[in-house]
C-alpha cells in the first residue's frame, strides 16, 4: 500500500512540474526560461495568497 502512494505522489509531483513548465514555455517562450519561472512562481505565490488570506469583515 505504501509503495502505491509513493509511487502516486511522485508522478503528480513529475506532472505538476511538467505542466509548470509548459506553462512557462507558453507563456514567455524558451529564450529566458528562468526570468519566465520567476514571473510565474510570482503569479502562482501571489493567486495563492489571495486564496488563502482571509478578507476583512464587510469587504467584499
Amino acid at each position: 500500500m505504501l509503495p502505491t502512494i509513493l509511487r502516486l505522489l511522485a508522478w503528480s509531483i513529475v506532472f505538476l512540474g511538467a505542466t509548470f513548465c509548459w506553462v512557462v514555455l507558453i507563456e514567455h517562450g524558451p529564450d529566458d526560461f528562468v526570468e519566465g519561472c520567476k514571473i510565474e512562481a510570482a503569479n502562482f505565490k501571489a493567486i495563492v495568497t489571495r486564496v488563502v488570506t482571509p478578507r476583512a469583515q464587510g469587504t467584499p
